[in-house]
Order: structure tokens, then C-alpha cells, then sequence
């Protein structure tokens, strides 16, 4: 119940409930910002994250992370890892697309190009670019739906 009355807020200020959230690739560094929730699709399902969540470690799945802040985001991710603490959450993505920064054309080449790969494909690599045409398809869809 303290948290709930600002107890040890200071007199007038508004309690911060935001958490900060890292979403980071092999390659850079996709965003650092704060935010009200963040909704990570897990391999055993999807999980908000408030402030004050409990310390967890998930693997995550081909999905959309959704940012709730001032300004909501969307970004595909294609697997990787969450780590989340009372007022952290570092999500390790293998790949990080900002949905507002994809056109649907750029989408479809994806699938496209996979259909493609596969098609050549040795039995041996079949299983790998499967999985590979999966996420491109995923990637479509997501862009298509977009908020």
C-alpha cells in the first residue's frame, strides 16, 4: 500500500510507472526507452510487463513486441530472449524489424525470395529455410496488421 500513496514520492509528484525496456540484436542496439507496459510474445504464450514485475528469464518466439508509451510500437521479432526485472526488461532479439519502418512490398519480396531459396533447397538445408519462410510470412502478416 505505500507504493499505492506515493509514500516516499515526495509531496506532489506523480509516481513513475514506467519500466525501461532494451531491445537489442546482434548488430546494434534497436531502441532504449521507457514505457507504461511491454507485451513480449513468449514461447509459452505472450506476457505484459509493468514496473514492479517479477524477476523472469523466457525465451521468446517469432512475434510482435508491443510498446505502450507516449508513442506505442510494434516490432517483429524472430526469437531470442527476455530478461525482466522490477523496473528492466532487456529483450535479446536474433532480428528486430520496427513495424512502422517496413512497407508490405518489402514484406512480400521476403517471402518471395524464401519460396524461392527453399525451392533450390538440398534435404539438408529444407528444415532451415522451412523455418526461414515461416518467419517471412509472419513478418507479412504482422505488417499487414499493424496498428
Amino acid at each position: 500500500l505505500p507504493l499505492l500513496l506515493g509514500e516516499g514520492q515526495g509531496e506532489g509528484n506523480i509516481m513513475n510507472d514506467t519500466i525501461k525496456v532494451d531491445l537489442v540484436t546482434p548488430e546494434k542496439l534497436l531502441f532504449s526507452k521507457k514505457a507504461d507496459m511491454v507485451i513480449i510474445p513468449g514461447t509459452e504464450g505472450d506476457f505484459g510487463v509493468l514496473k514492479d514485475h517479477a524477476p523472469l528469464i523466457s525465451t521468446i518466439r517469432t512475434g510482435v513486441v508491443e510498446l505502450h508509451a507516449k508513442k506505442d510500437r510494434q516490432i517483429y521479432v524472430s526469437g531470442g530472449f527476455a530478461e525482466v526485472t522490477k523496473d528492466h526488461c532487456i529483450i535479446l532479439a536474433e532480428e528486430a524489424i520496427d513495424l512502422s519502418d517496413l512497407k508490405v512490398k518489402d514484406a512480400e519480396e521476403r517471402v518471395t525470395e524464401a519460396k524461392k531459396t527453399l525451392k533450390r533447397a538440398k534435404d539438408d538445408d529444407r528444415e532451415i529455410l522451412e523455418e526461414k519462410l515461416e518467419k517471412a510470412e509472419f513478418l507479412l502478416k504482422a505488417v499487414r496488421n499493424k496498428k
